[in-house]
């Protein structure tokens, strides 16, 4: 029978149970797998019903060994069909969905997009047997996840910004690039402040695992790399988008208000980044206070994303202004060349 090893992303050495009960949650990629779940808070057992073919049907996780450090342990024990995808997936893997779901009793997805939840992998083994003759812990398995979202992400950046630098070269082309580089800068702004609070959550997985790890100078000396160079490329980003604003905003009037919008951003991003820089060592005496900031971090990315996708209509308004402000100069210029040509004929006779 397989077996999982589940992290469950939190800022403490213990779980913390949010919620014992998720009811009817779609957790299939493709069509409708509607769930519901139930979470023994004293022996953390997991019971999941659903529908399939027509009939109720069962699932029973239970843990085959005390959870550690955010880190849970499941058998499946009771299963009352094998044939749907659920049911065939977790012969090979923990279901990204269903993992998704177990999170849910215990984190809220703050800092990432729902559907971005599954770059994190659930550890799997055939058996139970081949857990405990597995050689890389628990800890080096999941640290390396991090590590390597972590990359996946700083590339993504690198995406981001290749668009940003593609400037043109007159006063209305600048007009362009800015409208066009707006929702790359706004998604480097998301992917910078989901970055922050994930930080955190691997800062807390790291410094709960120290003993656990085969190397953790190399874990260390790894990942200090990629958060330079994200941390860098984040300030880049500020002065280099900062820079050009300024330039249009001078000497175009149209686009002003807009430009006071990059400022609010700034100040949400400058927010983030600098509760990512609060230590964890003492995190058990201030879960609470930290629970609170993770909480108001949440709340301000959400009043940013209102505020840009608001502002969005307008840069949309811009463009059209600009497209139809470049079609009169055609036809101006249309009319100017006819009536010249007219007056040369008219000269000729």
């Amino acid at each position: 029978m397989p077996v999982y090893v589940l992290w469950i992303p939190c800022l403490q050495r213990n779980l913390r149970i949010t919620r014992n009960k998720i009811e009817r949650i779609n957790i299939s990629d493709e069509g409708e797998f509607l769930v519901n779940a139930s979470l023994n808070s004293i022996s953390f057992e997991v019971k999941l019903s659903y529908m399939w073919e027509g009939v109720a049907q069962e699932m029973l996780f239970t843990p085959f060994q005390k959870p550690s450090s955010c880190l849970l342990y499941y058998q499946i024990t009771k299963q009352t069909e094998t044939t749907s995808k659920l049911a065939k997936t977790l012969e090979t893997e923990f279901h990204q969905g269903l993992y998704h779901l177990f999170k849910g009793f215990f984190h809220d997805h703050a800092f990432h997009p729902a559907d971005e939840d599954s770059i994190i992998h659930a550890r799997f083994f055939k058996t139970i047997d081949d857990y405990f003759k597995e050689s890389v812990s628990d800890a080096d398995y999941y640290v390396e996840e991090y590590i390597k979202k972590f990359d996946v992400l700083n590339r993504n950046v690198n995406d981001h910004m290749s668009e940003m630098r593609n400037r043109l070269a007159t006063p209305w082309n600048k007009i362009r690039y800015y409208l066009s580089t707006y929702r790359s800068f706004k998604r480097l702004i998301e992917i910078f402040c989901r970055y922050e609070g994930e930080f955190l959550y691997y800062k807390s997985l790291r410094n709960s695992v120290q003993e656990q790890l085969t190397n953790p100078k190399s874990v260390d000396e790894r990942m200090r790399a990629i958060d330079g160079e994200i941390r860098i490329k984040q300030q880049l980003v500020e002065s280099e988008f900062s820079y050009n604003s300024a330039v249009i905003g001078t000497n175009v009037s149209t686009i002003g208000t807009l430009i006071g919008v990059i400022g609010i951003v700034l100040s949400i991003l400058v927010t983030c980044s600098d509760k990512s820089g609060r230590k964890l060592d003492n995190m058990n005496e201030r879960l609470g206070q930290m629970d609170k900031e993770v909480l108001h971090t949440v709340k301000k990315v959400s009043a940013i994303e209102k505020t840009l996708n608001e502002t969005e209509q307008s840069v949309l308004d811009i463009d059209s202004r600009i497209d139809s402000i470049d079609s009169n100069i055609k036809k101006v210029r249309f009319e100017n060349v006819k009536t010249q040509k007219k007056s040369g004929v008219n000269n000729n006779r």
